[in-house]
């Protein structure tokens, strides 16, 4: 029994260690997982987006944009985002921060896209700009299915128009 309290003992001082360097990986905005490799095997541990990794002290347009990379990655309507952003920020209902002109100044700047589907503004996703392809989202960036009705047209929304 004492092999294996030692075992666990070295377990937890080297996830104390990971976490560590995670910190300051994080400061420097490093997001890729971790490999550690043990003799026979080669483990990959990847981070789990957490509360703990979300830039509290970035500007509001880094934490969108830092949203849509880490959480999100797929278009989504900016309801979700918003959510998103409240639960990230620890934000009360009543003291939200609207991020509706924040992400317009996002799309105007073009560091966002959008797309609106079936010429309807309420089917209108958004997304970082290297997800879309033509006049729709790549494949694997397109919004969830459910959301969406039998699309007859796509288009992507100029900077300058309106949310």
């Amino acid at each position: 029994m004492d092999i294996l309290n030692d075992l666990i003992q070295k377990r937890n001082n080297l996830l104390k260690q990971v976490e560590a360097i995670n910190l300051v990986l994080n400061l420097y905005d490093h997001k890729e997982g971790y490999e550690f490799k043990s003799g026979l095997n080669e483990i990959q541990i990847t981070d789990e987006i957490s509360s703990h990794d979300f830039p509290r002290n970035a500007r509001k347009e880094k934490q969108i944009l830092w949203i849509f990379e880490n959480v999100l990655k797929k278009g989504s309507k900016i309801n979700d985002v918003q959510d998103n952003y409240n639960a990230l920020t620890g934000t009360a209902k009543n003291k939200q921060i609207k991020i509706t002109n924040i992400v317009r100044h996002l799309k105007r700047s073009g560091e966002l896209s959008a797309v609106k589907y079936n010429n309807q503004n309420r089917l209108c996703f958004y997304g970082l700009p290297y997800w879309i392809q033509g006049n729709d989202y790549k494949h694997e960036y397109q919004p969830n299915q459910d959301l969406l009705p039998v699309i007859v047209s796509s288009e992507i929304i100029a900077g300058d128009q309106t949310l």
